[in-house]
C-alpha cells in the first residue's frame, strides 16, 4: 500500500473524516500515515474547529478516563456492571435514604466495596459526581 500524503488530499477528505466519520486528528493521521500536526493544520486552514461534545461521543470516546459506570474498550464506552451496581446503590441511598454523600461513602466502605482504583476509600466528591450523573437515569 502506498502512503497517502497529507498535501495530496483534497480539503473535503479531511472534512469528511473529521466531521462525518467523527475521527480525531490523531485517528486521521494514523489512517493516512502522517503527523497529527499536519492534519490539524489542514483542518485549521478550512476553518474547522473542535466542537463541544466531540471527545465524549460514546461510539468514539477520546477522553482518558470514562465516566463511573462505564469502561472504555476499543475507543467505545461499554457498561461496567460492577460499577453500575454501585451507581444504583448511591442513587438509592441518596434518594430513598436521604443520606449525605459522605455517609454514602462510609456505607460503601463498610460494605467493603472498592472504588475504581481498587481502594476501600470513597470521598464525598466522588460519590457526589456519581449521584449527579445517574440521578433520575437509573
Amino acid at each position: 500500500m502506498f502512503p497517502v500524503y497529507p498535501h495530496a488530499q483534497k480539503p473535503q477528505f479531511y472534512r469528511d473524516l473529521y466531521l462525518e466519520e467523527g475521527l480525531s486528528a490523531a485517528q486521521i493521521a494514523d489512517r493516512i500515515g502522517c503527523s497529527k500536526t499536519a492534519v490539524l493544520e489542514k483542518l485549521r486552514r478550512q476553518g474547522i474547529r473542535n466542537r463541544p461534545g466531540r471527545k465524549t461521543d460514546p461510539s468514539n470516546y477520546k477522553l482518558h478516563e470514562p465516566p463511573y459506570g462505564f469502561s472504555k474498550r476499543d475507543g467505545k464506552l461499554v457498561v461496567n456492571k460492577a460499577e453500575m451496581r454501585i451507581c444504583r446503590m448511591v442513587v438509592e441511598l441518596r434518594e430513598k435514604g436521604g443520606m449525605s454523600f459522605r455517609a454514602i461513602g462510609l456505607e460503601l466502605e463498610e460494605r467493603h466495596l472498592t472504588n475504581r482504583r481498587g481502594l476501600l476509600v470513597w470521598s464525598h466528591g466522588t460519590v457526589g459526581r456519581i449521584f449527579r450523573r445517574w440521578a433520575g437515569k437509573l
